[in-house]
This record gives C-alpha cells, structure tokens and sequence, in this order.
C-alpha cells in the first residue's frame, strides 16, 4: 500500500474533484464519519459545511484540509467491506479517529485507491500535524496494515513489467509506474538525444513528459525527475511519478550517460533532417499545414513545447526513422519556427496578391488542417496521436501574428472615440 497525503486551503476544492468522479461513473462514495446523517442521505452542502465547522474553530490555521490517496496493488483481493475496515484502522493509527471524513472509492486508473478527506482541527480547536512524522507514525501505520489485511508490502517491490507496447501511454488502463516504464524502455535506449528538451520531444510522442526540478540558488544541481503522463491536449493527466519508484534507466544518472554517449557521430543524423525540409520549402508547400503533413509523411515530427502560458519555447526535430533527436537551434536558424512560417507565406504570396491570398488561406485553413488529423505513413512504432493538427493550427496562428491578419482576415484598427467635454 502507498499512501500520499496531501494539505489543501480549500474542502470546496477537495470535494468537488471527487464529486465530478462520482458522477462521472469513476468513483463511488463508500463511508462517511463525524456526520449525523447515512452516506446517501448527505448533500454537497451538508458535506461542506460539517467541514467548515472544524476549520471555524482554529482560524489561524493555514491549511485545515487533508486530502488522502490510498493506493493498492491490482493483485490485492479488496471488497467494500475490507476498504472500509483499511480507511478507518489507517485514522485511528495516524490520530485522527474521532474526525469527520469522506471516504471515496476511485476506479479511474489501472489500481484500486481510495480518496480521503477529513479535517486536521480538532473539536478543542488545536490541530493535528503530520510534518516530520514519517518514520514514527506514517510508515508503521502503514505497515501494520499490510501485516493486518495482508496486503502486498510497498516497501521492496520491483516493477514487473509485462509486454512492451508500442503504443502511447493511457491513463487508466494500466498502472501509472507501469505504462512510464514501458514508454522508457522503449525511447530511452533507441532514440539519440542530448538534453532533456529532446528528450521530451520523443517522450511528449508517446503521451509522457518528464520534469527537473533544480535546486533554486544552484541551476545546475537537480533534486530530482518527474513522470507523467499526459492526455490528448498535451495537458497533465496524471499525478507525478518520482524517478526513485521506477527503474535505474529512468534516474538522472543514467541520462547523464546517455547525454555524453548521443554526442557521438550526431552530425550524420542531420543531414536528413535538413535534405527534407529543405525541399518541402522550395518545392511542395504552400501552407504551413501542409508543410508539417508533409515532413510527418517523411517520417520526420515537428515537436512544439509549450510553458505554463502555452508560449511556445522550443521547435524539435524527431526523424522516427534514424531515431536521431535535434533542436532547431543546433540545426539553424533556417529552421525555426518563424523562418519556416515566413517562407511558407511567400512562397503562396509570390504567386498571389495580397487580397486573393487572405482569401485563400481563410477557405482553405479547413481543409489543409482538418487533413493532418488522418494517420501518416512513416516508421512503425511511430504513435498516431494526432499531435500534428495542433501543431498545424499553432504554425497558422503565429503566421497571422507575424503577418497582421486576424481570422477573419486583416485585424481591424479600433475606431477612437472622442471625449464629450462637459461645460
């Protein structure tokens, strides 16, 4: 059993995540304590408010919500029953049995977990702490339990993989630590990678993503590495997964090795990279989304990565076939984003004036984008996640940027309005 437990500013918060999960047929709500009235009989109201109470009784404490996720292996035998008897053992151990609690069984990943949230005020109005107190009341607790309902231990465990596939990471269909492991075990080791910027290029692919986390005063010092996995928009779907609870490959050690040993005959890798989006840019293409069609059909992605604000600040080049891995930055400037933006649009302007060429782009931005969504030929084990769609349709928003135009054609001058002076 592995449990994280999590401080929150917010009962609102916690409970609506959960709620949505209720209704959305991934979760069920098992058990309440504390409350005066039966789990089913309890509205979202009722539930927020028993809450309140305990948080009005200490306002000078920051976080008075916990929120609770107790995760079991998916060969443990567990009934309702039994989940019951784990959630309300695993209180008492930790000091809250005489709080109020909502306990959620959820079904929307590839192992059974629970969901819980209580308060960590008491009724006197003092507040529970767990900080610092993980070998002296978390980690017995959770082992009694394990001993207790003979559940398989956390502690020891080795990941077990089954059958590598070649498909993408999806959420819910297997385990979290299982489907990271499998994406690496497949990208790690075949594509040629120098930084972890290209490395998530490949990883980004297979719908996973990774973070280094550097220490705040030393850049160059990392604390640790972050799996995830992502959804279709490029979005976190699931919780992190620390580098330490997969396997060695997945460490930052051994992408430091793999680093120093991808800088061996890079320059061979390039060449094809460069032969093809040179000659889609003198010869095929007319917009950007056929440009990025087309360089897919070569086998060769486009990898936009975007910050929290969804700027794009990296363009990477994935050559599926030869497994080679560059930034635009090492290939040139010819090869960036604005340069391969601006040479499409003069190329379609040289043939066109300025008026029919606004007019093209906007009966035909359907079309060419709608085409990039189809599966692409190219290498094998290549994902068909319809990535390029949206890099598509980012390639055609900066272009108007660049050029002035809006999507509905040439961005309108606001009209200034003129002060009536009062007499």
């Amino acid at each position: 059993m592995v449990v994280t437990i999590d401080y929150v500013n917010s009962f609102k918060r916690a409970l609506v995540y959960n709620e949505r999960k209720v209704s959305s047929g991934q979760a069920a709500l098992l058990d309440a304590g504390g409350f005066l009235k039966e789990v089913k009989d309890l509205s979202m109201k009722e539930k927020i408010d028993r809450f309140q109470m305990r948080a009005d009784m200490n306002i000078l404490a920051k976080r008075h919500c916990v929120h609770m996720s107790l995760n079991f292996s998916p060969n443990d035998q567990l009934t309702d029953r039994k989940l019951k008897a784990i959630a309300a053992t695993y209180l008492k151990l930790i000091g809250f049995r005489y709080q109020p609690y909502l306990l959620y069984r959820h079904e929307d990943a590839g192992h059974p977990h629970l969901h819980l949230i209580t308060s960590n005020i008491r009724s006197d109005g003092t507040q529970i702490s767990l900080y610092y107190k993980a070998n002296s009341v978390l980690n017995p607790a959770r082992q009694k339990i394990e001993k207790d309902f003979r559940l398989i231990r956390a502690e020891g465990r080795k990941l077990v993989l089954t059958s590598i596939s070649s498909t993408a990471a999806n959420y819910g269909k297997i385990p979290t630590n299982q489907a990271i492991q499998n994406v690496l075990n497949q990208t790690l080791d075949s594509y040629s990678y120098t930084s972890v910027q290209e490395l998530n290029a490949v990883l980004i692919s297979y719908n996973v993503k990774v973070y280094v986390k550097h220490r705040p005063e030393h850049q160059d010092k990392v604390l640790g590495l972050w799996y995830y996995i992502l959804d279709k928009e490029g979005r976190w779907r699931s919780a992190p997964i620390s580098s330490n609870d997969l396997a060695e490959n997945a460490r930052w050690q051994y992408l430091c090795q793999r680093f120093e040993a991808n800088l061996i005959n890079r320059n061979k890798g390039q060449a094809r990279i460069k032969n093809e989006i040179d000659f889609l840019l003198s010869t095929q293409t007319n917009t950007v989304g056929q440009f990025i069609c087309q360089l897919e059909e070569k086998g060769i992605r486009a990898v936009f990565q975007r910050n929290q604000i969804r700027r794009v600040y990296s363009l990477t080049y994935v050559d599926f076939q030869t497994k080679y891995v560059f930034d635009a930055k090492v290939l040139g400037p010819h090869y960036s984003a604005g340069y391969i933006a601006s040479c499409c649009s003069l190329q379609t302007a040289a043939d066109l004036d300025l008026k029919a060429f606004q007019k093209q782009e906007q009966h035909s931005a359907g079309g060419d984008f709608e085409s990039v969504s189809i599966a692409l030929s190219g290498s094998s084990d290549r994902p068909r996640d319809g990535n390029a769609k949206r890099e598509a349709d980012f390639l055609f928003n900066l272009f108007n940027k660049v050029h002035g135009y809006s999507n509905n054609g040439l961005v309108k001058k606001k009209k200034s309005r003129k002060r009536r002076k009062v007499s």
